[in-house]
This record gives C-alpha cells, sequence and structure tokens, in this order.
C-alpha cells in the first residue's frame, strides 16, 4: 500500500515528521512490512514495504521522478523484450520506463492488477492511475493542506476527521447502495479512483481520464468446438498467470463451477503440487460438504480448511474500521477474513477465488438468450434452446411465445418480487430521509435487475460489470487479504478473459435450458461430473446453526444513527428473530431483519471507531 501529499506550499519539518510517525501505525505486520517515507520539497510519500524490499523506486536522469505501485503485472515478460529492458526491471520500475516512454498511454500496456502514483518531481506533475476492473484500490482527497492520495481511507483520518456523508449511510441502511455513485465513499471530502480511468493532477489542473472499455463485438468460428477451444485456452491462461507462483498456494472452495474450475485449472501450473495447494470453504448447508470434497477428492488435495460458521467475524466489529477506515462496501471483504487468517498460518500468500464467474464469464442467466432470440426473431433457434425432448422443447416454446407477446425484453422477474415484498422490512431509515434522497426510487430500479433487458451482452455490460457490482466486493477483499501477507487473485476478473466471453456469440453460452453450457465444456475434462452436470444452485436446507449474536442490536447506538432510524420498527425486528424458529429465520421479511441488524451494528461501531465524541452529518 502507499500514500502520499502534494502540499500546495511547502510544508514545515513538524508536519512531514508527525506524517511519518503516524503511518507506522498503517502497518499490521511489522515483523515482516514497514513504512519508508520520503519528503522532496512539497511531497511526502509513504510506502509499506517487506523488509527485504526496495522502496522506492526513482529515476534522476533525464527528469527526477518517484514511484509508488501496488502492482500484479501479467505481461513483465512481454514489455521486458518488446522495450529491451533489463530482465530484473521490478514492476514499478517497468511501469515508470513506460511512463516516460508512452505517457499517459502507459496504463493501456499494462495487463494485471495496479494502482500507481507517479511524481514527476521537477514538472510537479502527479499521474495516478488503476486497473481496468478496480482489483487495487485508489482514493483521493482535495485537502486543504493539497491533494492527498492513499490506497486505503484509513490514511486520511491521519490528516483529520473526514465528515461522514449522510446519503451515503441512509443508501447502506436501505440496502441499495449500488444505486449510489461508486466515485463517492463514505466520507464527503474522499473519493476514488473509478477503475480503468487515471487521473492528471498539476498545479492548474485536475483530470479524470477513462483508458478502458469492453467492445461487443463478435467473432465468427467454423464450429462450436472452436469456441469452446477458443474460451478454454483463455481461461487456462487467466488461471495459469495467478497460479504460477513460488509460494504455497490456496483457493476458495465454495462447491460450485467457478470455484472447482479456478482449482483445477491452478493444479496444472502450480509448480508444487498439490502437497503445498490448500483450499478453504464454507459448509452451511446440506449439500455442501459433498461437493467441496468432491474437488479436493477427484485431485487428492490433502489439505482443506472448511468453516462453517460464516459470520464469526462478529467476534471483532472494529476489523473494517482497522483494515478499511470506513464501513465495509461488501460483506463478502470481511466475512472471508477467517480464511486469510488460517493461510496466513499455512505460508500461503497468493488465495484464488472464483467471484467473477456468476457477474462476468459464465453467466447462468438463461432467461435473457431466450429474450435475446425472441428479440431477434430467431425462433428456430429458440426452440433448440428450450430444455427437454422434442415435444416439451415445442409445448415451452409456444408458451414463451404466448406469455410474451409484445414483450421487447425480460419483463417483471422474481427478484423484483422478492426485493418488494421486503421493503417493508428494509426501509428502516427515517420517513423523511427516505424521500429527502429518494430512496424508494433507487431500490425500485434496482429490484428491476434485468428487467427489459434482452441481450446478454448489454445485461452484463451495464449491470454485472459495473464498479457497484464487481470493485465493491474485490477492492475490500484485497485490502483485507493483505492485512495478512495475502495476495488475493481473481482469474475469472481476468480482462482478456472477460473480452474473450463477450466476443463469443450467444447461441454459443447455452444448449436446450443448460445454463453456463460454454464454460462447462471447457472445464469438463478437469472438474468432477457432479459439479459440471449439476444445472441448479440448490445446494439444499441450511444445517448449520445460525449466530446467535447476529440478531443482538447493540446496545446504546451512537447518537447519530438514533437520529435517522425509525428505532421502533428496528427494536421489534430485533425481538422477532429473537423468538423465530429456524424456518421463520428464511422467509424473506426476516432475512431482511437479519440484515438490517449487521448492517446497523456495523455502521454503529465504525461511529463510535471514528467519532466517539459524535458527529454531524454533510447532506
Amino acid at each position: 500500500m502507499f500514500h502520499g501529499i502534494i502540499f500546495k506550499e511547502r510544508p514545515s519539518e513538524d508536519i512531514c515528521h508527525h506524517l511519518s510517525a503516524k503511518a507506522n501505525q498503517l502497518v499490521f505486520d511489522s515483523e515482516h512490512h514497514h513504512i519508508v517515507t520520503k519528503r522532496f520539497l512539497n511531497v511526502w510519500v509513504a510506502q509499506e514495504t517487506e523488509l527485504s524490499s526496495v522502496s522506492f523506486t526513482e529515476v534522476h536522469h533525464p527528469r527526477h521522478a518517484i514511484i509508488m505501485a501496488w502492482t500484479r503485472l501479467d505481461n513483465v515478460n512481454e514489455l521486458i523484450l518488446k522495450h529491451q529492458l533489463n530482465p530484473a526491471i521490478t514492476p514499478a520500475e517497468l511501469i515508470l520506463h513506460l511512463y516516460f516512454t508512452l505517457k499517459e498511454d502507459c496504463v493501456k500496456s499494462l495487463l494485471g492488477d495496479f494502482s500507481f502514483a507517479i511524481y514527476d518531481i521537477d514538472a510537479q506533475h502527479l499521474f495516478c492511475a488503476r486497473d481496468p476492473m478496480g482489483i487495487k484500490p485508489f482514493y483521493y482527497w482535495h485537502h486543504p493542506l493539497g491533494f492527498a492520495f492513499s490506497t486505503s481511507l484509513r490514511f486520511f483520518h491521519l490528516l483529520g476527521t473526514p465528515t461522514p456523508r449522510l446519503e451515503w449511510v441512509c443508501k447502506k441502511l436501505s440496502h441499495c447502495i449500488q444505486g449510489s455513485s461508486f466515485e463517492k465513499t463514505v466520507y464527503h471530502q474522499i473519493y476514488r479512483c473509478l477503475p480503468a480511468h487515471y487521473l492528471k493532477i498539476t498545479t492548474e489542473r485536475f483530470e479524470k481520464i477513462r483508458y478502458f472499455n469492453f467492445h461487443n463485438e463478435k467473432i465468427r468460428l467454423k464450429s462450436s468446438n472452436e469456441y469452446v477451444d477458443y474460451y478454454a485456452a483463455h481461461l487456462e491462461r487467466a488461471i495459469k498467470r495467478r497460479a504460477n507462483v513460488a509460494h504455497p498456494l490456496g483457493a476458495e472452495q465454495s462447491g460450485g463451477l467457478d470455484s472447482a474450475s479456478v482449482t483445477a485449472y491452478a493444479l496444472q501450473h502450480f509448480a508444487s503440487g498439490a502437497k503445498d495447494f490448500h483450499t478453504f470453504s464454507f459448509a452451511l448447508n446440506a449439500k455442501d460438504p459433498e461437493a467441496i470434497f468432491s474437488v479436493n477428492q477427484q485431485h487428492a488435495l490433502p489439505s482443506a480448511y472448511v468453516c462453517c460458521d460464516p459470520l464469526w467475524y462478529l467476534d471483532s466489529p472494529n476489523r473494517a474500521c482497522e483494515v478499511f477506515g470506513a464501513p465495509a462496501h461488501h460483506e463478502a471483504a470481511i466475512q472471508c477474513e477467517i480464511f486469510y487468517h488460517h493461510a496466513q498460518r499455512l505460508g500461503v500468500r497468493t488465495l484464488l477465488s472464483g467471484f467473477g464467474g456468476d457477474e462476468c464469464v459464465a453467466s447462468g442467466n438463461l432467461q435473457l438468450y431466450f429474450y435475446e432470440l425472441l428479440a431477434n426473431q430467431q425462433y428456430g433457434r429458440l426452440l433448440q434452446a428450450m430444455p427437454g425432448n422434442s415435444l416439451t422443447r415445442m409445448l415451452r416454446t409456444m408458451r414463451f411465445l404466448y406469455v410474451n407477446r409484445g414483450h421487447s425484453g425480460v419483463p417483471d422477474n422474481g427478484v423484483r418480487q422478492s426485493l418488494q415484498t421486503r421493503w417493508p422490512a428494509a426501509s428502516i431509515v427515517a420517513p423523511a430521509l427516505i424521500e429527502q434522497y429518494q430512496i424508494k426510487k433507487t431500490y425500485d430500479e434496482l429490484s428491476q435487475f434485468s428487467q427489459g433487458y434482452n441481450n446478454l451482452n448489454a445485461f452484463i455490460l451495464d449491470y454485472t460489470l459495473s464498479p457497484c457490482s464487481i470493485s465493491a466486493r474485490a477492492e475490500e477483499c484485497t485490502l483485507m487479504a493483505s492485512r495478512y501477507g495475502i495476495e488475493y487473485a481473481f482469474p475469472l476478473l481476468d480482462v482478456e478473459l472477460i473480452q474473450c466471453y463477450l466476443s463469443i456469440p450467444s447461441d454459443e453460452k447455452y444448449y436446450r435450458g443448460q445454463k453456463r453450457y460454454l464454460h462447462r465444456q471447457a472445464v469438463a475434462k478437469h472438474s468432477p461430473l457432479c459439479i459440471t452436470s449439476s444445472n441448479s444452485k440448490n445446494t439444499g436446507a441450511r444445517m448449520t446453526p445460525y449466530n446467535p449474536k447476529a440478531f443482538i442490536l447493540n446496545e446504546d447506538l451512537h447518537p447519530a444513527l438514533l437520529t435517522i432510524l425509525q428505532k421502533e420498527k428496528l427494536w421489534q425486528q430485533s425481538q422477532q428473530l429473537k423468538t423465530a424458529s429456524r424456518q421463520d429465520l428464511e422467509k424473506p421479511l426476516l432475512l431482511q431483519a437479519r440484515h438490517n441488524i449487521r448492517t446497523v451494528n456495523a455502521l454503529d461501531t465504525w461511529l463510535k471507531y471514528f467519532y466517539p465524541k459524535g458527529c454531524d452529518w454533510q447532506v
């Protein structure tokens, strides 16, 4: 991680010494890492490094510049060969060389996960960039002292207490945070650099520029087998890039198709083999253990860590504040901390995740494909796409055409119905604030989900690839894992793999009602049949007992929260949860109540941690 400030005026030695002393508080693993700081006239920068690593990369000829970087680059060797560079060059030095060669276009040459800041000391010019998928975070603040930037929001608390953003908190409490601007954070003055963007900052100008977009152009191959091979080659390359490491390797294992695929391909390219490969899983439902262990059995993996309580982190309520400096945007980031903790003890330094499969490269939204065929009047293909034998396919096609006569896109769907049912329980913010921030409107728009779409790629590009869907989870998981010295890797969020999937015609992605057909065909040789043949995500009834702490509302809620909550409704929900049966806890309204209690408690912990004496909401 790295941090820095470009001061408006040359700072005093006392200010810089104070910052350097405070910055040491940001290191979690002082045994192996430390903060290195530097000062150049009106600049103070800090980088967290391993004790044996180079602290900063500087260049003095032809210009005086410095780079701070948090990177995992996949195409280092290709770039070294292309630009005829020293093979021993570090990734940060490589980026700096590309910057002076290509200027801002240097980011278009990089493949991987990265966040970096280059300061041209002579020109007093700052250039910052973030990877296309937003895996590595980057935040900034136009602070009264100058321009401050960091890979973690907790750094900004060293510069003074930032003001909470009331709209963000209200939408978080109403479970429609995805409907807010991802560029805005929970703090009024602080923003994040969006994925696939770079920033240019001089004394006179501040520019934000997007440098990458996926495209929707289709490739044309001769046969379905060629499409499968084309996709499989990209999938294997994406996983190989992240599994080719010299230390023990870990993989999250849910028992689903995506994580099983990542594990199977990773084992083919991990030099140490099964003996140094570890899997990490949650097993809550009846069918989870069988699916999880089928992967370990097929590949003779001796090490499997299985957790039966995804809410164990409730015992460490301050963790999000300590690591993120803010409430968690996505619960998965703190939920999986138990994996990072155990992985660290095993010496695992890279952890693979299957996140991104459902969202980007193995979409199971079969309904959208039907409407795409309907919109294009491809009735013969629609007939072939339906599940069943000849007669049932014909009957299903006729019914689909009759029901959807006049419809150009997906009509009202189950997601919308479920979320609308839960709204009475979800609306725990004061009615005046719901109206002020149009929260019900935002909630309704989110609940529409795929409604109105008749093109699979359009839905992926507009909805599932949005930063709130992808980067919100990935950046926080990256931060939390880094606390344990672990590099989080997301092979299914590989940019080239996603573009490959988008470029394949939809007809090749589904077959006779089988969801995710293309992906299943590509991984069939390596993954257990019980996983590749399953067309359902039903993992059976919940078997693990519920964590009772999840139903208990914090005592003495922070005064700032009490001013914006419907306290009586929330208290009633807490009482209902305490007395409900296991079966009732799965019903929509009580499921929503559980989310409410956890969200309120998390925000209460954040406010008490950073604002123990109270705070004034800024609209």
